[in-house]
């Protein structure tokens, strides 16, 4: 769709409007997901397990060249009662046999064929049309990048800020549709600004991970959600 008719949509229907902060499907806390870096960093599982202590409600673990082996090897080390916070990247079979929180499906990637059924999805996604085309009952979809990417130099926006908000705000209202997480550069200065557009949460991989300490950057980004 275009984005003029997005825009002369968001004047009409939501003018005025403010955006509400979305709730995360774990008990009602914020939708804050931290996404793995693509390679493997030092300390990591010690990170992760001090990010859940911390209250991270959503990790997801991304590693496109690693196995099935290599995943339960990983999450194997997580302590069971932060697992059902995890969501792969990949391997479905592993949702059920740990108790995870669910499948990402990368951007234009539908379900996969014998998926088990019933199996909580989310899922990538750049653009109004990727939204539109993609599977509807997915707890969440993330969208961008909004913001300059900070984990992939030079990975900039196809997009103005206002103008993915008016993509938001379109496939909430007209569509119904899940809920929307902003991804792409988000900084604890930029967050509100990403919630004000009428994102229901933010996703972070340099934020977090080219931190030096990662659990204060994930605390900082989740106060600047809640404003």
């Amino acid at each position: 769709m275009p984005i003029r008719k997005l825009f002369n949509w968001i004047k009409s229907k939501r003018a005025g409007a403010k955006a509400e902060g979305g709730a995360s499907p774990v008990g009602g806390e914020p939708l804050i997901i931290v996404i793995t870096p693509e390679d493997e960093v030092p300390g990591e599982l010690r990170t992760v397990k001090k990010l859940f202590e911390a209250g991270l409600p959503r990790l997801h673990l991304r590693r496109h060249d690693w196995s099935a082996a290599d995943f339960r090897d990983w999450i194997g080390e997580v302590p069971k009662k932060y697992r059902s916070r995890i969501v792969v990247h990949g391997h479905p079979e592993l949702v059920a046999e740990f108790g995870l929180a669910g499948l990402h499906l990368q951007s234009g990637k539908g379900r996969a064929p014998r998926m088990p059924e019933g199996l909580p999805l989310s899922r990538s996604c750049h653009d109004y049309a990727e939204l539109s085309h993609g599977p509807k009952d997915c707890e969440y979809a993330t969208l961008g990048p909004v913001f300059p990417s900070i984990s992939k130099r030079g990975y900039a926006p196809r997009r103005t800020p206002e103008e993915f908000g008016a993509i938001v705000a379109y496939w909430k209202t007209e569509n119904k549709g899940h809920p929307v997480v902003a991804l792409g550069g988000i900084t604890p200065e930029n967050a509100p600004v990403a919630r004000r557009l009428g994102f229901d949460g933010i996703a972070v991989v340099g934020a977090v991970w080219e931190s030096e300490r990662p659990v204060e950057a994930f605390k900082a980004l989740r106060a600047a959600w809640l404003g």
